[in-house]
C-alpha cells in the first residue's frame, strides 16, 4: 500500500532524514518510534505533503505522492493526525469536522454523521468554538477530522500529548477499532506501549535513519531506551520526565 524508498528531507541545513525505507501494507499498523528530534514527525509531514521531499520517492496505492499537493494525498486516501491538533480554533467544532470532510465532496456528510457518533462528547458541542474546547476535546476533533474523510491510510502524530492518561488509552482505543476495520496506520506516539499496542510491526528511527525493524513484543529494552511506557502500561517509577500526570 505505502512504500517509502531513499526518502531525504530537510529544512534547509542537513537533512532530518536520509535514505529513510519502509512499508505499510494493506491493514497494517506500523509503530514508527524514536527520540525526540529523530525525525518522524518530518516523516509525518513529508507523507502528507506539507514539506517536499529532497529526494527519494513515496508511493500509495501505486501512485506517487511525493509530487502531490496535500490536498490530492488526502484526495487518494491518506489522511493526517498533526503533533499538536492543527484545528481551527475559529470554527465551530461541526465546521471542523466539514472542512475535514471536503475533499469527499457530496459523500462527505455522511462521515461528519459517522465521526460524531463515534465520539457523541463533540456532537453536544458541534456549535461550540473549537478554541474553546479544553486541549483534550480539541485532540478528540482532530482526530474525528480526520476520520471524516474515510482514510485508507491515517499517519497519527502524537495523539497522546497534553491529554490525560485515561483519554490517551481511549484514543488508542478508537485506533484499535479502525485497525480491527481494516485501516491502516503509520503511528508516532511518546508512549511505546499505547504505540506497540496497536501495532503488528514497530520501525525505530534514529540518527536520521531506520535502524529497527522488528515485531513489537521483539523489541529490546535498548531500542527503545528514551521512551516513555505511560500512560496505560509500564513502571510508575520510569515516567519519563515528559509523561503526562
Amino acid at each position: 500500500m505505502l512504500t517509502v524508498a531513499g526518502l531525504e528531507v530537510g529544512y534547509g541545513g542537513p537533512p532530518v532524514l536520509a535514505g529513510v525505507d519502509l512499508e505499510v501494507a494493506d491493514g497494517q499498523v506500523v509503530a514508527l518510534l524514536g527520540p525526540r528530534g529523530s525525525g518522524k514527525t518530518t516523516l509525518a509531514r513529508a507523507l502528507t505533503g506539507v514539506v517536499r521531499p529532497r529526494a527519494g520517492t513515496i508511493t500509495f496505492d501505486g501512485r506517487r505522492l511525493d509530487r502531490l499537493s496535500p490536498r490530492a494525498i488526502v484526495k487518494a486516501g491518506v489522511v493526517g493526525v498533526p503533533q499538536g491538533r492543527r484545528i481551527f480554533p475559529g470554527l465551530t467544532v461541526l465546521d471542523n469536522l466539514r472542512v475535514g470532510a471536503l475533499p469527499r465532496g457530496r459523500q462527505g456528510a455522511s462521515g461528519v454523521d459517522w465521526a460524531l457518533g463515534l465520539f457523541p462528547g463533540l456532537r453536544t458541542q458541534a456549535y461550540r468554538p473549537a478554541g474553546a474546547l479544553p486541549v483534550g476535546e480539541q485532540q478528540v476533533l482532530a482526530l474525528a477530522r480526520a476520520l471524516v474523510s474515510r482514510p485508507k491510510l491515517l499517519v497519527v502524530d502524537e495523539l497522546s500529548a497534553g491529554v490525560s492518561p485515561a483519554l490517551a488509552v481511549q484514543l488508542f482505543d478508537v485506533l484499535r477499532g479502525l485497525s480491527l476495520a481494516g485501516v491502516s496506520m503509520l503511528v508516532i506516539d511518546q508512549f511505546v506501549n499505547l504505540a506497540n499496542g496497536v501495532a503488528d510491526l514497530a520501525i525505530v528511527v534514529e540518527n536520521s535513519r531506520v535502524c529497527v525493524c522488528s515485531a513489537p513484543a521483539r523489541l529490546g529494552l535498548a531500542d527503545v531506551s528514551w521512551q516513555s511506557t505511560h500512560p496505560g502500561g509500564g513502571d510508575p517509577a520510569s515516567r519519563s520526565k515528559g509523561a503526562p500526570q
